[in-house]
């Protein structure tokens, strides 16, 4: 991302063109929650996952609170009753990399 912005601002080129390509990079690994907040499940929608991979969710220290696998496919619902309420970072990882990151509020 922030190759990205460099890139904007040292080239004189169309701005036009950088904001589409922008938009293409946040396209790529869309994560949407719903619903969010939640407070019993949470559905969780990506948009391209090529394989199978975990879903991780820290507290607001950054620690690991619960923990999934994802079967393959863009849809897994997540059963987060035992979580405290709170803000919460979820990472959808396959086996090389990040995916996706969102933000879960749990009420």
């Amino acid at each position: 991302m922030m190759r990205f912005f460099r890139s904007l601002f040292r080239s004189g080129g169309d701005i036009g063109a950088r904001l589409d390509e922008l938009a293409i990079y946040r396209s790529t690994n869309a994560l949407a929650l719903h619903p969010n907040p939640a407070s019993l499940y949470v559905t969780l929608q990506l948009d391209a996952m090529p394989c199978k991979g975990v879903v991780v969710v820290r507290d607001a220290l950054g620690r690991v609170a619960l923990g999934q696998t994802w079967p393959g496919g863009t849809i897994v619902t997540m059963d987060i009753r035992t979580l405290p309420a709170g803000p919460y970072t979820l990472e959808v990882l396959d086996k090389d990399r990040r995916m996706a990151t969102a933000r879960l509020f749990v009420e």
